[in-house]
Order: C-alpha cells, then sequence, then structure tokens
C-alpha cells in the first residue's frame, strides 16, 4: 500500500466523521428549535453542566415559580411530581423534600376519604373545595383547593392543582366579625363604654354615651367630655388616676348644664399589647336614679327619726304633767 492510498484513506475517514458530526448537530439544533430540547449538558473544566433553554414555554415557567398560589403536579396515587416555591411555603417545608413525596402527608388524616373523592371528581371535570393544610410548624393552613386532570400525558390519572392561601381571608373574616359583634355592643348597651388612646383621647364609644352628653365624643380628651369629680368634689382625671393599674367601682359624679347631674360608678383598665400601651377601656355605669333613691331613702329615715325624737319629747312632756297632776292630787 503506497503513502498516497494512506493520505486518501485518512482523508476520507476524516470527512466521515466530520459528516457524522454535523449531522448530529443538525438533528440538535432541529430539536432546539422545534423546542423538543429544553435544556443541554455541557462538559466544562468543572465537570458536566446542565444549561436550560429560554424556549417559548419559558415565560409560562416564570410564571408558576413567582405566582402567588401554589402549584402541583400530582401522580394518581397523590405523589407529588412538581410543585413550586410558593405551595412550599404554604406548607412550611423544604422544595426538595417536598417533591416526590405524596401530598397526603399534608391532609388531615380525617380529610383523606375526602380528599380522594376531591381527586375523582377533579379528574372528571373542575372541581374546587376549601380544606386545611397540615404544615410544618403545626399551625394549619386553610386553603383553597382547585383541581383539573392532566390531558395528553403518558400516566392516566395524573392532575394538576393551584392552592390559595386563605388564612389572611380568614383572619381578616374574623377581624370583621370581631368589628362587628363589637359595634353591636358598642350600639345596644345602656353602659357607657369608651375606648381612649394611650393620650386620653376617645377614639370608640357607645351610643349611651352619646345620649348622655348630647354629642359624639369622639376625638375629645376624656376629661374634658365628662368632667368627672369624686363625692368629695376633687376632680378625678383619668390619666394621672391609671398609672399603669386598673380601677374598679369608683364612684363619680359628673355634671352637665345648670341642673343636670349624674353619678356613675367607673371601671377603667389598660389595653396592654407586648407590654406596650395601646389604650385604656372605660367603662361608666349610670347610678343616678339609685343614688337619687338612697338619698331619698336617707332623707326619709331621717325625717322619721326626728319625728320619733319630736314624739318621745311631747310624750315625755305629757307624762311629766300628768305626774305633776297627780302629785296635786
Amino acid at each position: 500500500m503506497n503513502k498516497s492510498y494512506k493520505n486518501r484513506q485518512h482523508l476520507l475517514d476524516e470527512l466521515q466523521e466530520l459528516t457524522s458530526r454535523v449531522t448530529e448537530q443538525e438533528v440538535t439544533l432541529r430539536a432546539i428549535l422545534n423546542g423538543e430540547v429544553d435544556g443541554l449538558v455541557v462538559s466544562t473544566d468543572e465537570g458536566d453542566r446542565v444549561f436550560t433553554l429560554s424556549g417559548a414555554d419559558h415565560p409560562y415557567r416564570v410564571m408558576v415559580e413567582n405566582m402567588n398560589e401554589g402549584a402541583l403536579t400530582l401522580a394518581p396515587d397523590g405523589t407529588i411530581l412538581f410543585c413550586n416555591q410558593r405551595f412550599a411555603d404554604i406548607v412550611k417545608g423544604p422544595l426538595v423534600k417536598i417533591i416526590g413525596s405524596s401530598i397526603y402527608q399534608y391532609i388531615s388524616s380525617t380529610d383523606h376519604e375526602l380528599f380522594k373523592a376531591f381527586i375523582a371528581q377533579g379528574l372528571n371535570e373542575n372541581a374546587k373545595t376549601e380544606m386545611t393544610l397540615e404544615t410544618g410548624d403545626d399551625n394549619p393552613a386553610p386553603v383553597l383547593l382547585s383541581i383539573k386532570a392532566l390531558e395528553h400525558t403518558d400516566m392516566p390519572g395524573m392532575a394538576c392543582m393551584v392552592i390559595t392561601d386563605l388564612s389572611d381571608q380568614k383572619r381578616n373574616e374574623a377581624i370583621v366579625a370581631e368589628g362587628r359583634l363589637t359595634s353591636q355592643i358598642l350600639l345596644q348597651t345602656s353602659e357607657i363604654f369608651l375606648l381612649c388612646d394611650p393620650q386620653g383621647r376617645i377614639i370608640r364609644a357607645s351610643r349611651s354615651s352619646e345620649k348622655l352628653i348630647g354629642r359624639s365624643p369622639i376625638f375629645q380628651a376624656f376629661d374634658e367630655v365628662f368632667h368627672l369629680l369624686y363625692p368629695d368634689g376633687t376632680p378625678f382625671v383619668l390619666l394621672s388616676e391609671m398609672s399603669d393599674k386598673s380601677l374598679q367601682a369608683v364612684e363619680v359624679t359628673s355634671r352637665h348644664g345648670d341642673n343636670d347631674s349624674y353619678t356613675f360608678v367607673l371601671s377603667a383598665s389598660p389595653l396592654i399589647n407586648h407590654q406596650d400601651l395601646m389604650g385604656i377601656i372605660v367603662v361608666l355605669v349610670n347610678i343616678t336614679e339609685r343614688k337619687q333613691a338612697e338619698i331619698a331613702l336617707q332623707k326619709a329615715h331621717e325625717g322619721l327619726e326626728e319625728k320619733v325624737d319630736e314624739r318621745t319629747v311631747e310624750l315625755r312632756t305629757a307624762l311629766s304633767e300628768i305626774s305633776k297632776l297627780k302629785d296635786q292630787l
């Protein structure tokens, strides 16, 4: 075999290798352009590295990863094949441990059958339900579950699920409900309920307080509205009397106009949150009628005693005169 033949054969081998490499690259490029490949494994000095490609579905992946709802892909047996970070935040667990685990570990054992029925319904039609998920910190999370069957997959019975965290909504509903209840109490009660800020200004008041003073006391200083006095005439000053303590059944009086005078039993307590004074709760019970009845009863008692004393003197005088008449006889 001569030298020229060897050179020709070497060139043919190189040409075949180059043709094979070009064909492989064309196949790879065609797959990338057709969206059949979403990542490449590239050998580097640091080892093989995976580079993902931004294709037509890239915006959707970004949306799923950044949306405010949890997103899951479930296998027929409930295995979590995929979930986004938001679902991990809801159940308060690490993402790497959640993927591949069972969805049933986040469902209360008492709700397993209900959840299975929910999945069965979701495989036939879109389904939604509210449920509570178990979390990593023992504080269950109220959520809205929405499920739909995944079609055109190699595994029948797969489903995708969207989870909306209802914690803030439920908390707000509870606050609103509590606020409505508080408002009803303030509207209906006959006692005077007041909530003052740390500076002694009234920020909430029952309707009975408006009836008493003839106007709304909101945003006015407590002491300027009621002008309370102790029974001995000493002025009652709310902030001075509180001094981080509660007041129970303190008798005070208030005068409105020239003739209207009222007597109250006052109770007050500081509203503390994390050792900070948030406000002062004041309750005034109007005992004016009872006090007037006590005064009237006391006057009647004193009048009766006075009459008894007068009759006693009269009887003694009469007895003395009778005794004198007997002596004269």
